[in-house]
């Protein structure tokens, strides 16, 4: 069989449980290998759902999983060609997972580079698969982290009921935060609708929601995988939908996708979301979007603001910051505003300035565009600002409510992607 240099790598995903996404993963791996493809499935859940499914009912009894190799990966040990590799009778290979992921996903957190360990297993398998599919678990956690950040792009299978249409929006706002700090180059293939049933008016005015609420900005798939009581049964069998229940509408949904849809065609198809608000707001927020980009300002830019509350020591807890910077950086970025006679004033981060100084860095990464809409130019240039204290305590709310928000709309990151020695 022909080697692909380089295959695609698809992160099935859903935080919300019981969509069809470890369903999805199996039949649609099973129907591209049945297309002659070389296909790669990753148990990237705890449970073990994709593993039992295909036929290894005791998952805790396999010597090698993913969370072997990802342990490996951390410990900077070589992982062998194949190792951990189970074969499926259907044409497709399988790195089965079991209730140790969830213990490892734990020791991530202090791991160094913790969102790309999953990536650096996979990097190998590229070379020896068309695609590789990811059944992600039902979470937004580490190891869904890790999932989007070795995926090319990611497909979401979405259950036609409004609670499951509702999460769509949690989710695609944390994939657009790690293409924006993680992933530059993720994508989403599109929405799946599952377990339809077109005979109901309310799966109609679902699907129809789903359509029209996302319909403009991200590809939902014309082709549907109808509700199917054999299709439920598949997970008992180890076998898949092509041989448990072959003529069957799941059967056919499946195949359809599978042959008619992949690879995705270069002319757009392929979406990627360029921005959260794209979808969910106007065109004067897109903008602000756009202002609050991480920016490299040069240290010596950054003052701290006059008579501030914050305390900077040079004791142990510093110095431990400042090895932590000299060794990864400064990953969270501080918060500063222009000021009037040049540089910036820094509203959150003078203790991650100050070890930076002592680390010697000459830039830090600083989340700035968000002030730009109350600058000490803007409250003090015009008339009415020179002379109203009113209207200056009122800008000062503003911003604060601004600041607020920016930590709010940013928590996913802060509390999942960042190493937390120095956050």
């Amino acid at each position: 069989m022909k080697i692909s240099k380089k295959a695609t790598t698809i992160a099935v995903i859903n935080q919300k449980g019981g969509t069809g996404k470890t369903t999805t993963c199996e039949n649609l791996g099973v129907g591209l290998a049945m297309e002659g493809k070389k296909v790669l499935l990753v148990d990237a859940d705890p449970q073990g759902s994709l593993t039992v499914s295909m036929g290894w009912q005791d998952p805790d009894a396999l010597p090698t999983t993913l969370s072997t190799l990802m342990q490996k990966a951390m410990n900077d040990q070589c992982i062998p060609p194949g190792e951990g590799i189970l074969h499926h009778a259907e044409g497709v290979d399988l790195i089965p997972a079991n209730i140790e992921l969830a213990g490892l996903e734990v020791a991530l957190v202090n791991t160094m580079s913790r969102e790309k360990v999953m990536k650096q297993v996979l990097e190998s398998a590229k070379r020896e698969y068309d695609y590789i599919l990811i059944d992600c678990t039902p979470s937004l956690g580490m190891l869904t982290v890790n999932a989007l950040a070795a995926a090319d792009s990611a497909l979401i299978p979405v259950q036609a009921q409004y609670l499951s249409a509702k999460g769509l929006e949690q989710l695609l706002q944390t994939v657009q935060k790690v293409r924006r700090q993680i992933n530059p180059k993720l994508k989403i293939e599109g929405i799946l609708l599952t377990m339809t049933d077109s005979r109901t008016i309310y799966g109609q005015q679902i699907s129809n929601l789903i359509r029209q609420a996302y319909g403009k900005h991200l590809k939902v798939f014309d082709q549907t995988i109808p509700r199917s009581v054999r299709a439920a049964e598949t997970s008992t069998t180890g076998k898949s939908i092509f041989q448990y229940d072959p003529k069957g509408k799941v059967a056919e949904a499946y195949h359809s996708i599978a042959k008619g849809c992949w690879p995705m065609p270069k002319n757009g198809l392929n979406v990627s979301l360029n921005s959260y608000d794209d979808i969910f707001s106007t065109e004067e927020t897109r903008q602000e979007e756009q202002r609050e980009q991480v920016q490299q300002i040069p240290i010596d830019e950054l003052y701290p603001f006059k008579d501030h509350p914050f305390k900077v020591l040079d004791d142990e807890a510093m110095q431990r910051t400042v090895e932590s910077i000299k060794q990864l950086g400064v990953t969270n970025p501080l918060i500063a505003r222009p000021r009037p006679d040049g540089g910036y004033e820094i509203i959150s981060g003078h203790r991650r300035q100050h070890a930076a100084q002592l680390a010697r860095l000459k830039t830090l990464p600083v989340c700035g565009g968000v002030i730009t809409a109350v600058t000490f130019h803007e409250v003090h240039s015009t008339p009415h600002a020179q002379t109203s204290t009113q209207s200056d305590n009122q800008s000062l709310k503003n911003f604060d409510s601004r600041v607020k928000e920016f930590h709010s709309r940013f928590s996913f990151i802060n509390e999942s992607c960042r190493p937390s020695v120095h956050t």
